[in-house]
């Protein structure tokens, strides 16, 4: 098969499906006041973090993403206990500000919220558990309807989404809880029948960064004898961390749990996709650096449980709204791998179509592969991107390559160096058809 018609073939496309969450609105009676009152009261009351505004000072609520800040920063992905901002419309000069209470993602643009708020029926009072359903690609939301005569204290209204589109100005943080961190490195196991770094292991260099976690991901393709599974631990204490793991393919994680990950303390991770991609965020700013090593395992190895939590899946947030999305490889020394194969001499990898994305290649330069193009998924097409850096695999500082379109193409010495490169998109750049990274 060529190997464009392949990428073809392996690529993604997104489909924008209706949710069937059972969404009910509760009428509490409690009186919350003005919806910024109630925002601040329930995210700490601090007036240095969420200063007086609001119809308090003749203004709105639509300004809190402005100037409120907890520290924890802003964006357009919903997390949880965050604030919802809506601008002013028509009939609200204000906006509107909720809390965010769950957040269940339906698509790569679409995602279904759960609320608490006050006076959005302009009786100062709590509503809770209010359904909002957000789009992330045009920044909308529209919220459930409750007819007048169901606004009954103590009722609970199972309604449909109204008509009315509101704008989103985005949304503020404010918590650790969104899990964001540095992007540090890629790793790989391509080739479980090979011994190596980049075939049955791999390492991936973490180190700290001022009020940020670190970021270290994998790929991973599975074999059933020898590589059914994987091992990850560090060389030293990560403290608590985020593990996430997605089909390469997919946009959205299977897995997500937090585990207290000491010294050498190995945690097992299991897929049932041929090629699988992993993130560990450490939830702390690390203090040293440290390596942080996966390598395959097999059914016959004991399963280490870790004392993992599961925790909501959410995306990796590698700073200021970029979203790690994918990884690919080219481990072009190993000889047991067809030549021309995924892994080898050229990869694909997923990213985003609605948010800007973090997109990450690892690369051995040999003397059979030390060119390299980057492009939208083998096209020539010129695409737009925000930078594309690379540096080596343990280092902690980044090089720009210059590169502020696609295809680019780089070059390195056939020294047996290990690279790790990253790609910032805008959203919808590459209309979900992925990344191609290949040896030229």
């Amino acid at each position: 098969m060529n190997k464009y018609k392949k990428i073809r073939f392996i690529s993604v496309s997104i489909s924008i499906f209706a949710s069937s969450i059972l969404y009910a609105e509760i009428f509490t009676g409690l009186v919350g006041g003005e919806c910024v009152k109630y925002a601040r009261v329930n995210t700490g009351n601090d007036y240095t973090k969420s200063p007086a505004l609001g119809i308090e000072l003749g203004d709105g609520a639509h300004e809190i993403y402005d100037d409120w800040d907890y520290g924890y920063g802003k964006g357009d992905l919903p997390k949880i206990n965050s604030l919802l901002i809506l601008d002013s419309w028509n009939k609200n000069p204000y906006g509107h500000v909720a809390i965010v209470k769950e957040v269940k993602k339906i698509s790569d643009t679409i995602y279904n919220l759960y609320v608490d708020e006050s006076n959005w029926h302009l009786d100062k009072l709590i509503t809770t558990h209010v359904y909002y359903q957000y789009n992330i690609y045009n920044k909308t939301i529209k919220r459930e309807y409750t007819p007048p005569s169901f606004r009954i204290i103590g009722n609970e209204y199972n309604g449909n989404l109204g008509s009315t589109t509101y704008n989103v100005k985005g949304f503020v943080y404010t918590e650790h809880a969104n899990y964001q961190g540095t992007f540090d490195g890629a790793g790989s196991l391509v080739n479980p029948l090979d011994q190596g770094a980049g075939r049955n292991f791999d390492i991936v260099k973490l180190h700290p960064h001022d009020n940020s976690g670190s970021v270290g991901v994998f790929q991973w393709k599975y074999d059933n004898n020898f590589c059914s599974k994987i091992e990850l631990f560090s060389s030293s204490s990560l403290g608590d961390v985020l593990i996430q793991v997605k089909g390469w393919s997919d946009h959205t994680f299977k897995q997500s749990f937090k585990v207290n990950l000491k010294a050498k303390e190995k945690v097992t991770i299991e897929s049932d996709s041929y090629w699988t991609t992993l993130a560990l965020t450490t939830l702390e700013p690390l203090d040293h650096r440290t390596d942080l090593i996966a390598r395959c395992a097999t059914d016959n190895d004991e399963f280490y449980n870790a004392n993992r939590e599961e925790v909501e899946a959410n995306l990796v947030d590698v700073t200021n709204d970029y979203y790690w999305t994918g990884t690919g490889s080219l481990i072009t020394d190993s000889d047991n791998l067809e030549d021309g194969g995924f892994g080898y001499m050229l990869d694909l990898a997923t990213t985003y179509s609605s948010m800007k994305g973090l997109t990450s290649f690892q690369w051995k330069a040999t003397d059979r592969c030390s060119d390299i193009t980057i492009s939208k998924a083998g096209l020539t097409e010129k695409v737009a991107v925000n930078g594309i850096s690379i540096k080596k695999w343990d280092k902690a500082t980044w090089s720009n390559t210059g590169c502020n379109n696609l295809p680019c193409s780089i070059s390195k010495s056939p020294d047996d160096s290990y690279y790790v490169i990253k790609i910032k998109t805008n959203a919808n750049a590459l209309d979900s058809q992925g990344l191609l990274v290949e040896c030229d």
